[in-house]
């Protein structure tokens, strides 16, 4: 996946790291292989606490 599509994904999701809904994972696969995995958001929003899938 080139960088450019990483980054419009990034900000996409963006919307989940300023605590006001609880967190999400995104996992993309493309013939098998991992191409983009990240975290966004909070685990717990009235703790602030990471969500690390």
């Amino acid at each position: 996946m080139n960088t450019n599509v990483s980054k419009q994904l990034d900000d996409l999701f963006r919307v989940w790291d300023n605590g006001l809904c609880p967190g999400a994972q995104v996992l993309i696969r493309q013939h098998g292989e991992t191409v983009y995995e990240k975290c966004f958001g909070y685990g717990k929003v009235q703790f602030t606490r990471d969500y690390t899938g």
